[in-house]
């Protein structure tokens, strides 16, 4: 089982301005539970329910206004050093801000041992845009790394590209997860 808490940070410019930072602060939190609930061969599948929880300031695009939850059907194939895994989700935006409420999102990732304790990740991934007004979904891509301290808790670090105008520019992700 995997406990993942997420607290966002926004920092947010307009390339077409050269003044100071549009948006700067903590989005709005989620927590999430990952179970397993079968394995078989390295073959395994996986949900992972959530809630968000609506701590950011909304008026300053850092929030929805409103709780909201997801859950994600994960499936996953583990050989000696290479892993895959393809998940498939919905998610409830419960919003003030009038975006589509229904998202669903589907994405493919693969994670290398490279050695030791160290893995590299790639990510590849569509989801469906919360702009009503928009029928362009945004797509991604992330590369990044797991470093493991012991068997039940990760620290990692990537950064993720919009392959698409609907998508941010660049994201910098850090993440640590603890399971038991």
């Amino acid at each position: 089982m995997d406990l993942i808490l997420s607290a966002p940070y926004v920092w947010e410019k307009d390339e077409l301005q050269s003044g100071p930072v549009k948006t700067n602060g903590i989005s709005d939190l989620s927590f999430e539970v990952k179970k397993r609930f079968y394995e078989n061969n390295g073959l395994s599948l996986a949900l992972k329910p959530g809630v968000r929880i609506p701590t950011g300031d909304e008026d300053k695009g850092l929030g929805s206004g409103k709780a909201g939850y997801s859950l994600y059907l994960i499936l996953s194939k583990e050989y000696e050093k290479l892993n895959f895994h393809i998940n498939g989700g919905y998610i409830r935006n419960e919003n003030k801000n009038d975006e589509r409420k229904n998202i669903y999102h589907f994405s493919i990732a693969a994670m290398y041992k490279i050695f030791g304790k160290t893995n590299i990740v790639a990510d590849l991934g569509r989801e469906r845009n919360t702009d009503k007004d928009s029928d362009i979904d945004p797509l991604y891509g992330i590369i990044g790394v797991i470093y493991s301290l012991n068997d039940n808790f990760d620290i990692d670090f990537g950064y993720k590209d919009g392959l698409n105008l609907s998508e941010t520019d660049n994201t910098y992700l850090f993440g640590l997860t603890w399971r038991w």
